[in-house]
């Protein structure tokens, strides 16, 4: 693992001692061979980085001529709430594209919060349409399209990943589920601010 901060370093390195190799180093300057990794994953990363073009590049540099890359960022069409240390989120065509301009392949995932969190193939890749998922959605409102967008690239043809579903435990339901009134308090009082101050 990489992170730009010395103190997630130690923290993982605490946490996992032997289990996990974390260095400290800019995603845009890593400190590794050239061609070393047959996988490399990125998510939720990419839309911390300034010029991400180049961190992608570098992510393409470690990966071997055969390997592939996981990447991912929020779309910025449907995620909730404004994180201050966003440099840019990837639309899921958006972040295919960038990836595409590395590696020759990419296919297009979509990942949607649900009770659980579903992998699932969708829009953006290069090479293929949206895919439906079997599992739907349970909770009421309209769907607005994935939270996160997620690209599977390779120079060989990206290998296709099954649909997946992840259910936490019951207190992340719970968290997720506060977390929403929260939002749609705080969406309520913002409205009604609006509308008092156009009386």
């Amino acid at each position: 693992g990489v992170d730009v901060d010395p103190e997630a370093v130690e923290l993982v390195k605490e946490r996992y001692g032997k289990l996990a190799t974390v260095l400290q180093a800019d995603l845009r300057k890593l400190p590794l061979e050239d061609d070393s990794f047959d996988l490399v994953t990125c998510f939720e990363t990419i839309e911390h980085v300034e010029r991400a073009a180049e961190a992608i590049a570098e992510l393409r540099r470690v990966l071997k001529p055969d390997g592939v890359l996981i990447i991912s960022s929020p779309n910025p069409d449907v995620y909730v709430g404004h994180n201050e240390h966003h440099v840019h989120e990837f639309r899921p065509a958006e972040l295919a594209e960038a990836v595409g301009e590395q590696l020759a392949h990419t296919a297009g995932y979509e990942q949607r919060a649900w009770l659980g969190s579903s992998i699932a193939a969708g829009a953006g890749g290069a090479d293929g349409d949206l895919v439906p998922t079997d599992v739907l959605r349970l909770a009421g409102g309209e769907e607005e399209g994935p939270i996160y967008s997620i690209v599977v690239a390779a120079d060989d043809a990206a290998p296709a990943l099954e649909d997946l579903v992840a259910v936490g435990e019951a207190f992340e339901a719970r968290w997720w589920e506060e977390r929403v009134e929260e939002i749609r308090e705080g969406a309520e009082e913002v409205r009604k601010d609006a509308m008092a101050a156009f009386d």
